[in-house]
Parts: structure tokens; sequence; C-alpha cells
């Protein structure tokens, strides 16, 4: 990031120079200890953007079946598989639930074999319809265990959407476990099956996490405009002084 960032700037530096031959624009050294953090759009992610019946009508899912969303790519990287056995033992022990995920990858086939009309893909979707699946989900469930800024997990508490994640994944993102998410410890899928099927069948707690999660994003992470004044604006002054 701080590479990139020193190339943005001098990319203006130069464009600035281009345009009156006195300028000459510094970029200094002490930039290596700069941070540049991830914003999320608070209103855009925002519980309003809920309509259950319109995404059961765009997937043509009945009303008594519990929906868990999933955002982000098909593959092996975001340990999809965990949550797609962890939904066929659930389905096998007559728990009800749909997953809709919304991404490409090259596991699609393969998790279509597995959960049949259990199954849902929505392909890559424009930020609104992602807001809107994610409030719109009983649970956002995103097993995967290498991440560095996650922000589908973002995204989904901002929806005021329970959200299951793993240790190395997703749990950047949750301040209190219990509280504004669960962080799943154990990454068997039987793991992650009976902790799905105790949230799906506790809606009351469901509802808790939830709001709790849209609160601790109004009161924590930063938006967008935050990043800009806090992270990005200072440096281009400081590198402007000098």
């Amino acid at each position: 990031m701080e590479k990139s960032l020193r190339k943005h700037l001098a990319n203006c530096a130069a464009v600035l120079a281009s345009e009156n031959d006195e300028l000459t624009v510094h970029i200094p050294d002490n930039l290596t200890h700069t941070q540049l953090r991830r914003g999320i759009d608070k209103t855009l992610f925002h519980p309003n953007k809920r309509n259950v019946n319109k995404l059961r009508n765009q997937h043509s899912i009945p009303s008594d079946i519990p929906l868990i969303a999933f955002v982000g790519r098909l593959d092996d990287s975001k340990n999809l598989m965990t949550l797609v056995h962890a939904a066929k033992h659930l389905l096998d022990h007559s728990q009800g639930l749909h997953l809709i995920s919304a991404g490409k990858g090259y596991l699609q086939e393969r998790v279509e074999k597995i959960l049949g009309k259990n199954v849902s893909f929505a392909g890559t979707l424009s930020p609104q319809k992602v807001a809107h699946l994610n409030a719109s989900s009983n649970s956002f469930v995103f097993p995967s265990t290498l991440e560095v800024w996650p922000n589908a997990v973002l995204e989904a508490k901002s929806c005021g959407t329970s959200v299951l994640v793993a240790p190395g994944g997703g749990d950047v993102y949750v301040s209190e476990q219990n509280k504004d998410g669960i962080i799943v410890d154990d990454q068997s899928s039987s793991c992650w099956a009976a902790m799905i099927d105790e949230l799906l069948n506790d809606p009351a707690r469901l509802t808790r996490i939830g709001a709790a999660a849209r609160n601790d994003v109004e009161t924590k992470p930063l938006s967008w405009e935050d990043v800009l004044q806090e992270d990005l604006i200072p440096i281009w002054r400081q590198a402007a002084s000098q």
C-alpha cells in the first residue's frame, strides 16, 4: 500500500510539473509509516435495504426457509467448501436453509452438485444488490481464514446482519465475540453446521447480534470520508509542504 501511495503521489507530481516548469515536488521518505485504512459506505450498506420477499421471489425460495448469504470468490481461498459441507450436513438432518452466493469461481459446479436446489448463484453483484442480499438474509457466513481487510464482512455487519467468521479472516471486524459477531474457532464443517443450526433456531439471538453489528459499524469502523480526511489528505499536504 505504501509503495502504491508513493507511486500515485509521484505521478501526481509529474502531472503538475508538466504544467509548470518551475514546480518541484519532493516525496518525503517518512511516508514509509503511513497506513491507508478501509472504509464503508454506511448509508448504502444499511438495514433499510432489507426486502426479504423480493429476495425470495428473485430466487424462488419458499417463505419458511432461512436464508444464508455468502459474498466472495467461489474458490478454495475462501474455504467455501467448509460452508457447503456444513449446509449439506444440516439439510441431511432436516434443517431447512438456502444458501445465496454472490461471486464467481471454479467451485460453482461442485457446490451445485452438492446442494442442488438449496443454493442460488447470484453472480457478481453491484454494491446496491449486495446490500439488499445482506440485509435480507438471516445470517452472513464467511469461513475464509486468510484475509487482511475483508470488506464483505464489514458490509454485512453494516446491513445489520449477524456474521459467522473464522479466525484470520473476518474476525478482524468482530469487536466482541458473541456480541456483534461470532468467531468459529473450529474449522471443521460439523462445527460450522452446529453453530449455524444454533443461530437459525434462535431468531432473537440473530436479531440481537445483527443490531449489535450495525451499532459497532456506526461507532467504530471508518467511513470513506474519514479515510480521506484522516489518512490521505494529511499525507498529500505533507508531501506538498516538503
